[in-house]
């Protein structure tokens, strides 16, 4: 799974969010991207949902244990002490010359902030005075369609349910296939 290392300052900013998302090839909207530069602003100086206790050696497999313990598709990584450098990790074989790496035996500070950009299933429901509908569909990995998806893209599969209350022999269910972008 993915991980970025980032400064506090950087991460906060769409453009952090967005390096961030195109590091771990996650498609994020405008939207999406703002949102959550907002909530990384927003969360800086908050207590932690959890606190977890590692050293250098260990850290990125705890910070990978943290992320699939999330559900995350991508985690951000900053070190709240200093808040415009970049941590380095100690397996970092070129750490930056500003910058030194974590060294194996010392306890590791850092936010990490778990980016769970799409959620696993999608339940949606829509009608009008004549008309319900109903669908339940499932994340997937859309493969590069020309023209519906020229690039790939994560999309949802499901099964939908309509019915028309004014003429029940017009009421269907079928799949349905939603491509976000």
């Amino acid at each position: 799974m993915p991980i970025t290392l980032e400064s506090q300052e950087q991460a906060a900013t769409p453009t952090g969010v967005e390096r961030a998302a195109n590091a771990a090839q996650v498609p994020l909207s405008p939207t999406q991207v703002a949102a959550i530069a907002q909530k990384i602003k927003e969360e800086k100086d908050k207590v932690p949902d959890a606190v977890v206790q590692t050293t250098g050696t260990k850290l990125e497999e705890t910070i990978q244990a943290e992320l699939k313990k999330s559900g995350g598709q991508f985690a951000v990584v900053t070190d709240p002490k200093h808040p415009a450098s970049v941590p380095v990790l100690p397996s970092a074989s070129a750490a930056p010359a500003k910058a030194e790496p974590i060294a194996p035996a010392a306890p590791v500070i850092l936010n990490q902030y778990n980016i769970k950009a799409y959620p696993e299933r999608l339940f949606q429901i829509g009608g009008s005075y004549q008309e319900v509908f109903a669908a339940y569909s499932w994340k997937v990995s859309v493969p590069k369609v020309p023209i519906i998806a020229p690039h790939g893209n994560i999309g949802y599969l499901g099964v939908y349910g309509h019915a028309n209350l004014d003429r029940p022999e017009h009421s269907r269910i079928g799949i349905i296939l939603t491509i976000p972008h």
